[in-house]
């Protein structure tokens, strides 16, 4: 195990989570276009993170990419009881992800101007999706393994 490409990869992992929370603010507090500011932004989310996961696999390789998914599967099963299934967890989990998708689509569709104000400033809309999507990826791992599972079942087919 090359510890420089470890590290490498443990950096390029990071910096892809993290950069829709960097680019989006920087690129709403630009004088572009809303088209642009858009297409920035929906790329910087839609794609980015992939093609850094992508770069750190490569730079990597496949023993360290499986000791990073080890490490932070470990961590992530620790902190919230990932392999323990109740039904309390259950339905937490899931009424998480109901209310974060239902109020992330509200707000964007009831208020979509309220996304980026005319003075550049950034929406109470957008804070609210935001909030929305971390109660969408909190109900995953509240949901546990097996519901997290079950819909990667349901998204292979």
């Amino acid at each position: 195990m090359n510890k420089y490409r470890f590290y490498l990869g443990v950096v390029l992992v990071a910096l892809g989570v993290a950069l829709p929370f960097i680019v989006s603010p920087l690129v709403l507090s630009t004088s572009l276009s809303s088209a642009w500011k858009t297409s920035i932004i929906g790329v910087a989310i839609v794609g980015g993170p992939e093609v850094f996961m992508v770069f750190a696999a490569i730079v990597a390789g496949r023993e360290n990419v499986k000791l990073i998914v080890s490490k932070v599967s470990t961590l992530f099963s620790h902190m919230v009881g990932w392999h323990v299934d109740s039904k309390f967890k259950y339905y937490s989990g899931l009424s998480l992800i109901g209310t974060g998708l239902l109020a992330t689509t509200i707000e964007l569709y009831a208020f979509p101007e309220q996304v980026l104000l005319s003075n550049g400033q950034i929406g109470t809309t957008y804070i609210n999706s935001l909030t929305g999507d971390f109660c969408v990826l909190i109900g995953f791992l509240v949901a546990g393994q097996r519901f997290f599972h079950r819909m990667v079942a349901i998204l292979r087919y």
